[in-house]
């Protein structure tokens, strides 16, 4: 169990697994599994889900933070690299993560993802898939549990706008952040959901 300062305490428990494998199609990818599990005696509802992602590629301290993400909504994946070159670093490459399985729709009624360039909606009993992919940087943080709440509901929680895919982040370099989330889903009692997540290597974005 965890917590932050100050957060309520959830009563779920958080199962890490991480695998790769050494054969040709998949020797640059790592896998993360996650088994999220309710320990309550009563369900969650609205439950969202989703690993938070701080790369730092090359150098990030003091003045040197200029991460660049980048996000492929056709292929769930988000991608964080820099475009200045860095001292001791003859190449600083592309890190990806790429999103493969989560819950599926079982609330009983359609999830309709607000954004505006990939709106959708998504009907009970389908996968739910990347709903939502917000950027942030170390000055931003989401504060408290309503504010780390929105930004797994891809909404900014300082203007209070909903906008489920931020696409802003190769413009401005700095330290980046961001979180690939799911949901909204009903987790019942001693329930168990999974989430899985593939880290990748490669010279450049293409």
């Amino acid at each position: 169990y965890y917590s932050f300062s100050g957060s309520a305490i959830l009563n779920v428990v958080v199962e890490q697994i991480s695998y790769a494998w050494n054969y040709a199609d998949n020797n640059d990818i790592v896998f993360f599994l996650f088994n999220v599990k309710n320990s309550n005696t009563y369900q969650l509802t609205n439950c969202r889900i989703g690993p938070c992602v701080d790369a730092d590629i090359g150098n990030e301290a003091g003045t040197m933070a200029n991460d660049r993400t980048a996000f492929d909504y056709t292929r769930n994946l988000a991608m964080q690299f820099q475009s200045t070159p860095e001292p001791g670093w003859p190449r600083t490459g592309v890190v990806g993560f790429r999103f493969f399985q989560g819950p599926v729709n079982n609330t009983g009624a359609t999830v309709d993802i607000i954004d505006d360039q990939y709106p959708h909606s998504i009907a009970p009993g389908q996968p739910l898939g990347l709903t939502a992919f917000t950027i942030f940087t170390i000055d931003l943080d989401p504060k408290n549990d309503e504010e780390r709440y929105q930004a797994l509901e891809g909404m900014n929680w300082e203007t209070g706008i909903l906008d489920a895919y931020d696409q802003w982040g190769t413009v401005l370099p700095g330290d980046k952040r961001f979180v690939m989330a799911t949901g909204p889903f009903i987790l019942g009692p001693d329930s168990v959901v999974t989430l899985c997540v593939g880290t990748m290597a490669a010279w450049d974005t293409s």
